[in-house]
């Protein structure tokens, strides 16, 4: 059996004949799936599709027939598996392909493809395709690369054509355009978020020359998808509500509520205002003292491709009420001259804040200022003088604290005549 007079009727530039060796019925024999017109770009693959139904109960083998084309077989002409082998099993329906793969094609691989099943004399199924073979094609590219990014930085997608560009460039997301230019070199600039995570660029070449039903077989080889990197999101989600008093119990559950890209494995940890550190979720305080009061800040971190942190966070305030602590300060160890300003300062470290009062020796109020003044001071100014501070917490008790200091005025020895 020989395809050489079948062939002769063929106009082609390049031929593709396949030959069976298996009994089929011939009457059922059907071709399914013609070979499409196809373009693609030099350099690239190619690949050209032939199914055919009902070719019998034995898995047949196909060949590329040896005495009949203008195109070598080498290695840049091949089918998917070595010795030409059909590709795939038969289905339930008997359904059987056939791929012609060509890789890395030249220019002049472009022509016409006929895809032959020689069945017994006079009867033969066949079906023609175009390949056209372009000499330049879209090239992508993303910066800053590769297709990885940290969640909302600014990216920028770049698209260009080497040599005279015949039509436009259009870049797609997901299949949907978002910009087109009719000029040799195209860019995209966005500000990823993490919701693009995962979403598929490419960049189309509709060059006029060719039919448009073509044009999504000129793209970028590769599809970019990106992988927008961005943290964690954590959140208190159980904890004490409120301030508490010293000596209370304190307690904040940290969860990651939703993973960060890439996920987070080890760094989750509570940080406290002084940079104590608590590598857990769990804040957990049993005898809440006034140095324990500040906020708390959750942190999950994740490494991004550059090796940058991101870093997911959520506050918490600790609020400790507790008992004002009272001294005082002044730059004369409570000793003034006669006639002298006296200074004296009430320092009061309390939560809530307190209300200061000043007592003189006699027990009476002399002021309801932080600040001591006694002017032109004089023999009766001295004794002692007490800061008091009182404030009020949360449950309505009263927190009460005091300091003390007494003040020397010092004079000048008064001689009188007798």
């Amino acid at each position: 059996m020989h395809a050489t007079g079948s062939l002769s009727s063929i106009f082609c530039l390049l031929c593709w004949h396949l030959l069976v060796y298996t009994e089929f019925d011939v009457q059922a024999v059907s071709l399914e799936e013609t070979p499409i017109d196809t373009v693609t770009v030099v350099g690239r693959d190619a690949q050209l599709n032939c199914s055919f139904r009902n070719l019998g109960s034995e898995t047949p083998t196909w060949k590329i027939e040896e005495n009949t084309r203008p195109v070598k077989v080498t290695s840049n002409f091949t089918i998917l598996r070595p010795g030409y082998s059909l590709i795939g099993e038969a289905s339930i329906g008997g359904y059987q392909e056939y791929h012609l793969l060509m890789m890395n094609v030249p220019l002049d691989f472009g022509g016409t493809y006929t895809c032959t099943l020689l069945g017994p004399p006079g009867l033969q199924h066949s079906a023609d395709a175009e390949l056209k073979v372009l000499e330049n094609g879209p090239i992508c590219g993303i910066n800053p690369g590769p297709a990885v990014v940290s969640d909302e930085n600014e990216s920028v997608f770049s698209c260009h054509i080497n040599g005279d560009l015949l039509g436009d460039l259009v870049w797609f997301k997901n299949g949907k355009e978002i910009l087109r230019g009719n000029s040799s070199s195209l860019e995209y600039s966005t500000t990823l978020q993490k919701g693009d995570n995962g979403a598929v660029y490419n960049c189309q070449y509709e060059n006029r020359d060719i039919p448009s039903d073509l044009w999504p077989q000129l793209t970028c080889v590769d599809d970019i998808i990106v992988d927008v990197q961005y943290p964690a999101t954590v959140a208190v989600t159980n904890k004490t509500i409120g301030p508490v008093l010293e000596g209370d119990k304190v307690f904040a559950l940290c969860q990651i509520t939703e993973d960060g890209n890439p996920e987070v494995l080890h760094d989750f940890y509570w940080l406290g205002p002084d940079g104590r550190r608590a590598n857990d979720g769990l804040l957990l305080i049993d005898n809440a003292t006034r140095r324990d009061n500040g906020t708390y800040i959750c942190v999950a971190e994740n490494k991004y491709y550059d090796n940058s942190t991101g870093r997911g966070n959520v506050s918490y305030d600790v609020i400790v009420h507790y008992v004002p602590l009272v001294r005082i300060e002044d730059s004369s160890y409570g000793k003034v001259i006669e006639g002298d300003v006296y200074l004296a300062s009430c320092i009061v470290d309390a939560n809530p804040e307190a209300d200061i009062v000043w007592s003189d020796p006699y027990d009476d109020i002399v002021n309801n200022s932080q600040t001591l003044v006694i002017t032109n001071s004089a023999i009766s100014d001295a004794g002692t003088y007490t800061c008091h501070a009182n404030n009020t917490y949360f449950n309505g008790q009263i927190g009460y604290g005091n300091s003390s200091i007494f003040v020397v005025v010092q004079f000048l020895a008064h001689f009188t005549k007798s």
